[in-house]
């Protein structure tokens, strides 16, 4: 600007107005790519500056992640469930390896709905309960919660309790079934053998009343 105002003083007395006139405008478009540039300076330096800030808080996510999964890891290796992901269109889905390990079953089952009806060591109420749970999950159900007996790997059966939760898209539409199978086989034999315990007199060790008039209705 002060070079400008000094040399159009010069121009002014020493030629002609035409020329004072094209430097003039010579100098508009010197200010005009001045600020198209400073602009685009400015542009250029505030997305490098989001893109840092993105990346940092893409870092923190991927850490506070990491983290969250290796605690998740830990409290699922010291309890006794299985968890599980539905994916109720594809009507695909995938166990933890608690599953395998208790089962003797894979991890990954396409056709789930179609695999339980084929499910030879399970009974056909279990069955029904299980698509009953399938099909009200698939209708959008918040929340199921069953008490099941199922074969185990060794042969033998054991009582579990599963729980599933809907999960919807934005629409409302159910995409998947989260859950866990619980094993409560030690608190279903405790509640029998508290049941049992009931029913004995504590002094001649035989049934007592209460016990012997259920049993002689029955």
């Amino acid at each position: 600007g002060a070079c400008y105002l000094i040399f159009s003083s010069y121009l002014l007395f020493a030629f002609s107005t035409g020329e004072l006139i094209n430097f003039t405008i010579t100098m508009l478009l010197c200010i005009v790519i001045y600020f198209i540039r400073f602009n685009s300076l400015y542009l250029e330096l505030s997305q490098n500056q989001t893109l840092r800030n993105l990346e940092k808080e893409l870092s923190e996510a991927k850490t506070g992640f990491k983290l969250s999964a290796e605690q998740y890891e830990l409290i699922r290796e010291r309890t006794n469930y299985v968890t599980f992901e539905w994916n109720i269109q594809k009507d695909w889905i995938r166990f933890s390896k608690e599953w395998n390990d208790w089962f003797g079953q894979p991890q990954d089952i396409a056709e789930f709905s179609k695999y339980i009806s084929n499910l030879k060591k399970v009974s056909v109420e279990q069955k029904q309960q299980l698509l009953w749970c399938l099909d009200n999950v698939k209708n959008g159900a918040e929340h199921q919660k069953l008490e099941l007996m199922l074969p185990l790997i060794t042969g033998e059966s054991g009582w579990f309790e599963l729980r599933v939760v809907t999960q919807s898209d934005g629409s409302g539409t159910p995409i998947f079934g989260i859950g866990m199978l619980t094993d409560t086989s030690d608190k279903e034999r405790k509640i029998s053998q508290l049941g049992q315990e009931i029913q004995i007199d504590p002094f001649t060790r035989v049934l007592n009343k209460a016990a012997i008039e259920h049993y002689g209705a029955r």
